[in-house]
């Protein structure tokens, strides 16, 4: 490549150097003209500017190789590819076979947020982000359920149940409002009938607490209050006789 690239650029150099010297009858001196202006100017140029070029192509070739084998040996290695969904500061990992993953994360606030999608290197090199994009979560009201109102002492009711806000997974506040006085209490204790029916949430989103309400008949109505976008639910209603 060097030789060639000396060898045209000495034919143009000497075209245009006969045409000048012709003028002048000096034909004779275009050859030592051309010879030296090769040899000791522009000869180490040409060479150094041909040798650094192939010497980078050559290195960024290597390193474009070595990132794809390296993303495809890990997930031949490894048998599968550890995707990582990075949402409102957090980051959810997702195992699967194939190329197809799907993310189901609860406890997002509503709003506007980014989420990014990143393939977790396995090797050596550097995780990959494939893409990341703005999208919006919409409010949701909370869910929950009333399962009993019992009259465990004289003038006190026991409410019982669960309650959870899907934008966020920690407890929620229960209040449980009578004719009498309003109680508010967190659904935080284990409760099995959570996890079957939302299996992203565990089971601490039960509730049980007391209310003095004094005897006679009494209405009670539980509601779970929002954490974030939303309104309030109400869990249930019951008309209680309290002994």
């Amino acid at each position: 490549v060097v030789g060639l690239t000396a060898f045209f650029t000495g034919g143009a150099l000497a075209l245009q150097i006969y045409l000048g010297s012709s003028r002048f009858n000096a034909e004779s001196l275009v050859a030592s003209i051309v010879a030296l202006g090769i040899t000791r100017e522009l000869g180490p140029v040409l060479a150094g500017l041909m040798v650094a070029g192939r010497v980078g192509a050559s290195i960024a070739a290597e390193l474009g190789t070595m990132r794809v084998t390296a993303d495809f040996t890990d997930r031949d290695a490894v048998g599968n590819s550890l995707a990582i969904l990075e949402v409102d500061g957090r980051r959810v990992a997702h195992t699967g076979s194939s190329g197809h993953v799907q993310f189901d994360v609860a406890g997002i606030t509503s709003g506007s947020r980014d989420a990014c999608i990143v393939i977790e290197n396995r090797g050596s090199g550097f995780d990959s982000r494939i893409d990341c994009r703005r999208i919006q979560v919409l409010p949701s009201d909370p869910i929950g359920a009333l399962a009993s109102v019992t009259n465990p002492a004289k003038g006190w009711i026991r409410v019982k149940g669960w309650a959870l806000d899907p934008e966020t997974l920690g407890a929620i506040n229960v209040v449980a409002m009578t004719d009498v006085r309003w109680v508010t209490s967190p659904a935080r204790l284990p409760n099995s009938s959570v996890k079957a029916p939302h299996p992203m949430f565990n089971d601490d989103h039960g509730f049980e607490f007391n209310v003095a309400t004094g005897v006679g008949k009494h209405p009670v109505c539980l509601v779970a209050i929002n954490s974030g976008g939303g309104s309030n639910e109400v869990l249930g209603c019951r008309d209680v006789i309290v002994k």
